[in-house]
């Protein structure tokens, strides 16, 4: 049989199709065969072509694959193939064979481990390590790399002697392979190490970093592949790496500096650099090294040239340049230091930057602070926007066109994340906005990128813009609806995604330019086969879901038509980006249609889950290319094989399945597929209630499988579904025409809870905590105590929240004790504020008496908050929710007047507008519920609330101590001069900012016109006008009851002083109050 399955192998690589169909049929049913192991066998050793040792090696192998495989070959051939197979590897010549053969060797070993049924494997392994020859050891070495990637479980008992072994193999200096071979198997066996294991592993790290020096020397590839050991310990064993931490980024630094190097080597060590920020980021900090790593990775990004700009101009999601991962290094570095620490040291270097007469050195400039602004925004809007935005401008009228591209860029980012504040500067930066936007259609020098971050700018700005963009609707739009019909076609998906932008800030405004969009939007629409216009067509599907959630009701004659072309564009395309953009279309009409979508909820829902269940986009990279269409042909084997596997052997023998690939690719297009269809399967849910009932099952089970997905962005989409799914059943539940659904949403919440319990203190992912710690407080918001009882108790969530607080969760890095001193980066303030919210939910369910045990546990966390050296998001963050906590006890604050009286009155003072705002809401809460408490402290807070008002610029806090005061009368009017207090409130009425408070004012003013107090009857006149005033603009029903009824009320109690109103106020004021007696 083996000359037979030798010609067929051959056959397999001629150049012609037909003899490769006509091979692989005959290769097949020869697999069959019992002989055909040992054929594969003889051609392992007698076989004069490589090519086929290599085929018989890789078909050998998988025939032995599963431990059950290996079981049911005959035990003498079986030991044919022990004693052989390690003679035949050392005469193998070729280098590609010896690697297959050591995959080989590494599969019997790893079935014979645990029973010791090949004990020359390792003494082989010994001897070959020891031999003088450089070959041998080279050859040693391959067996335990090969082996420790597939058996890292029955190699555990075997750690010490493995490490002993790795530690004598990284001191080689004769042949590089021996060194890459040892890092390796360091590599491959760290899911493996215990306790025991950590020192004698640690020991050796310093030999790995001389070795990957070596190796950046010998081979590049190689030393790529090694700085994987470090990147790995740097995300699941970071403790390994602790007392190295300032030594290998010290090395990385170093491999990233070095411009003889490899691009590729020190793009790897800057990704280091990013995997070790996020896991040792107080070390960092607390060693001095964020200066240093800054410095040296803003001397990378200006070291980029017009190639790499051209390079990173091709597609931006791909980072080709050291510049590019440098960017993202600053980036990550925003995300995870504290701000204050963190923009002070850039803007050190950012400032001379920007004076360079070195074009790259200003580009870098506006790069830093652009990918600075996400994770610093707080910081960067509060105390250095007006700066930023003068640097901005300046850039913008840069002479290269390299630097306007950045700074614009840097635009659309403090666009982005710097609101509300930079919105204020509306009127002088949307003029040089549209003057820049106008050259995009003159100015033919202008590259593709300058001319995407230009309308990014645009759009980030408009888009958070709101009602302010008004005035300049009548400018822009024109330029818009211009683009779309005459600018090439990337220019109108540009400018079609900005009229979406605008019209979500225009709101019905917009309805002036809505049938001319549409029109425009129409010839878009049209299929094509030129990729480039199915993109437009993509982004105009987008604008038509923007324009539907918009308008509304405007929008409604246009659905139907809209459902109809999105069930065209799924039928006709498996693109992943019009089905994705189709999926948000369908989601934005049923906010419009509700349940009369049930005629095509069904096809809609299927080609969602199809997208679900989808492996597109999974790309496997193998090892030897040569070999992938062989591996195929297991691909449809004989299921009976596998019949008898249990799921043990199916979980150990995933690694040995996936030990000829060399890495798995995920294209973002079709992760973003799962991910739209996720949000718009659940958004489907909530808006068409009971006709989504056939469905939600399989929905539910889909959406509730990708939990454990394994890239994040699916995974926080799968966790809003699930919740969105839950909660949409629950309250179709309420209805008793759905009884089955109290079982179903039962069964939900029961499957839920423990598993988002788990997941948010598992999950790595930072932002899939955080839509984990959403969904839980919009569960017990909606669904209240019956969700609480699915969770078991309150306890399990207070202890998650106190290890936010802590900094304990696995998403946050370290697992090192916080100290007080320890600043926080801006991106884990909100995930703890996540958890504040949370908290405050808690506390309203539960009731003050409940509740108040866990707040007097958490005290301490929060009043470390307090510090005067705590950042402002932290005290912004840390007062405010107390405040919000108290409220939510009501009487039970008594208990923590003595804890909080003195802290709140000095933060009341806080130079932060904000923090000084919400700690005035603090103050009116606990005097408002402190009782007797806090009644001696009303004359002191009142007079420090007045003092604070006669110098304070700050609308929301004027509105807050308004509020205050109100508060404090209600509680105890006796306590308050009302005849000095009352005149100063009216006066400052109505609300501006803080619009919520609204209620609380007219509350209070209300009952005491009820109870006819004096100083209150003499101010009617003012307030008779103020309340003209609040009639007119967006109130809430709640306020406008209380407002109309006491209008009504005046009209017969004291007729003239309304009457008086009425004939001296404005027409829109007087009309207001006249709507009064038409309410019921």
């Amino acid at each position: 049989m083996a000359e037979q399955l030798e010609q067929t192998l051959l056959n397999l690589l001629v150049p012609d199709n037909d003899v490769i169909q006509q091979a692989t049929v005959e290769l097949k049913r020869m697999l069959q065969d019992p002989a055909v192991i040992p054929a594969l066998c003889q051609l392992l050793s007698a076989s004069s072509k490589p090519e086929v040792r290599q085929y018989a090696s890789v078909l050998l192998r998988r025939k032995i694959l599963k431990a059950n495989q290996w079981g049911a070959v005959p035990a003498n051939i079986c030991q044919d193939i022990r004693q052989n197979i390690l003679q035949v590897l050392v005469k193998e010549p070729e280098k590609s064979v010896r690697k297959s053969l050591t995959q080989l060797i590494a599969s019997v070993g790893k079935h014979d481990l645990p029973s010791n049924r090949w004990p020359e494997l390792f003494q082989f392994v010994n001897l070959s390590i020891l031999n003088n020859d450089p070959a041998q050891r080279e050859i040693g070495m391959s067996i335990v790399s090969a082996l420790s990637a597939i058996a890292f479980e029955q190699l555990k008992p075997h750690m010490r002697p493995l490490l002993s072994l790795c530690s004598s193999a990284l001191d080689d200096q004769q042949n590089h392979f021996v060194l890459h071979y040892a890092v390796l198997t360091m590599t491959n066996l760290i899911p493996a190490i215990g306790t025991d294991h950590l020192k004698p592993y640690q020991a050796i790290i310093p030999k790995v970093m001389n070795a990957i020096k070596t190796l950046i020397s010998a081979d590049v590839e190689m030393a790529v592949e090694s700085l994987e050991l470090l990147d790995e310990l740097a995300s699941c064993e970071v403790t390994i790496l602790t007392p190295f931490v300032k030594q290998v980024i010290q090395f990385a630094l170093e491999v990233s500096g070095n411009k003889d190097l490899d691009n590729e080597i020190r793009m790897k060590a800057l990704s280091f650099l990013i995997t070790l920020t996020k896991q040792k980021k107080k070390a960092i900090v607390k060693m001095n090294l964020v200066q240093p790593i800054l410095a040296a990775v803003f001397s990378i990004l200006c070291d980029a040239t017009a190639e790499d700009e051209a390079d990173e101009d091709e597609d931006e999601e791909v980072a080709k340049t050291p510049s590019s991962v440098a960017a993202q290094v600053i980036d990550c570095m925003a995300l995870n230091f504290p701000p204050e620490k963190f923009v002070s040291s850039l803007m050190k270097l950012v400032e001379p930057a920007l004076s360079n007469p070195d074009q790259f050195h200003r580009r870098a400039a506006y790069l830093a602070i652009a990918v600075a602004s996400e994770g610093c925004a707080d910081c960067m809007r509060t105390k250095h926007l007006k700066k930023l935005l003068q640097s901005v401008y300046a850039g913008m009228a840069d002479p290269s066109a390299e630097v306007r591209g950045s700074a614009m860029f840097a635009l659309g980012q403090f666009s982005d994340y710097l609101q509300p504040d930079i919105s204020k500067f509306s009127s002088e930066l949307l003029p040089l906005l549209f003057a820049c936007l106008a050259k995009t259609s003159h100015d033919s020098g202008m590259s593709r990128k300058d001319i995407i971050r230009t309308y990014y700018a645009v759009e980030m700005f408009c888009e958070n813009l709101g009602r302010d963009i008004l005035p300049y609707l009548g400018q822009l739009m024109p330029f818009l609806m211009n683009a779309v019909r005459s600018a090439p076609t990337e220019g109108k998906e540009l400018a079609i995604s900005a009229i979406g932008a605008t019209a979500s800030a225009a709101l019905e405004d917009f309805l002036p330019y809505f049938n001319d969009v549409i029109e425009l939007l129409k010839t878009n629409l049209v299929p094509s086969e030129d990729d480039k216009l199915d993109k437009l067509r993509t982004q105009a599907v987008d604008t038509l879901g923007i324009l539907a959630r918009t308008l509304g009701e405007h929008f409604r004659p246009l659905a139907n038509d809209c459902l109809t072309l999105g069930l065209n564009l799924l039928n006709s395309t498996e693109d992943p980006d019009l089905k994705r953009s189709a999926y948000g279309l369908f989601s934005a009409i049923s906010t419009l249609l509700k349940q009369e979508m049930s005629p095509h909820l069904g096809t809609i829902v299927g080609y969602m889950l199809e997208s679900l269940r989808s492996v597109e986009g999974l790309k496997a990279n193998f090892k030897d290319s040569n070999m992938e269409h062989v591996l195929h042909l297991f691909d449809n084997s004989n299921e009976n094989e596998e019949e008898e596997i249990d799921i043990s052997d199916e979980k150990d023998d995933f690694h040995t399945d996936v030990s000829e690939i060399k890495s798995v690719e995920v294209e973002n297009s079709y992760s973003e597929e799962k991910e739209d269809a996720l949000s718009s399967l659940a958004e489907l849910a909530s808006n068409t209630g009971s006709a989504f009932l056939p469905f939600v099952d399989e929905v539910y089970k889909e959406a509730f499988d990708l939990l454990d997905y394994p890239l994040g962005d699916v995974r926080k989409e799968a966790v809003l579904a699930v919740g969105q799914i839950c909660l949409a059943v629950y309250t179709l539940a309420q209805d008793p025409c759905y009884p089955n659904c109290v079982t179903i949403a039962s069964n939900m919440m029961s499957a839920i809870a423990p598993h988002l319990m788990e997941m948010v203190k598992e999950d790595e992912n930072r932002e899939v905590v955080m839509a984990i710690l959403d969904t839980l407080n919009n569960l017990l918001k909606e669904i209240k105590l019956p969700f609480l009882q699915a969770i078991g108790s309150a306890t399990p969530i207070i202890a998650v929240v106190k290890d936010a607080f802590q900094e304990k969760l696995k998403c946050q890095g370290e697992e090192e004790e916080v100290s007080e001193d320890d600043e926080q980066a801006e991106s884990d303030s909100i995930l703890v504020e996540n958890g504040g919210d949370l908290l405050v939910t808690l506390a309203g369910l539960l009731g003050g008496e409940e509740f108040s045990p866990f707040f007097a546990g958490l005290l301490p966390d929060f009043l470390k908050k307090l510090k005067p050296s705590s950042s402002i998001p932290e005290r912004s963050f840390g007062i405010g929710t107390i405040a919000e906590i108290l409220d939510k006890i009501g009487n039970s604050t008594s208990r923590f007047v003595s804890p909080l009286y003195n802290v709140v009155m000095n933060i009341i003072l806080d130079e932060d507008e904000e923090v000084r705002s919400n700690a005035i809401y603090c103050i009116g809460v606990l005097a408002a519920n402190g009782g007797p408490a806090v009644l001696s402290h009303y004359s002191d807070i009142l007079k420090k609330l007045v003092e604070i008002l006669n110098r304070e610029t700050y609308r929301r806090a004027i509105d807050n101590i308004c509020a205050a005061v109100c508060r404090m009368i209600m509680a105890h009017s006796e306590a308050i001069p009302l005849d000095q207090v009352l005149p100063t409130v009216i006066q400052c009425l109505p609300l501006e900012e803080d619009k919520e408070e609204t209620i609380t004012v007219i509350q209070c003013l209300a009952v005491l016109y009820s109870n006819q107090q004096p100083t209150i009857i003499s101010l009617l006149p003012q307030l008779v006008i103020i309340l003209g005033q609040l009639l007119g603009t967006d109130i809430s029903a709640e306020v406008r009851t209380i407002i109309v009824n006491w209008v009504k009320d005046m009209s017969t109690k004291c007729p003239e002083i309304l009457n008086g109103a009425l004939s001296s106020s404005s027409e829109a004021i007087s009309n207001s109050l006249k709507m009064c007696f038409m309410e019921e």
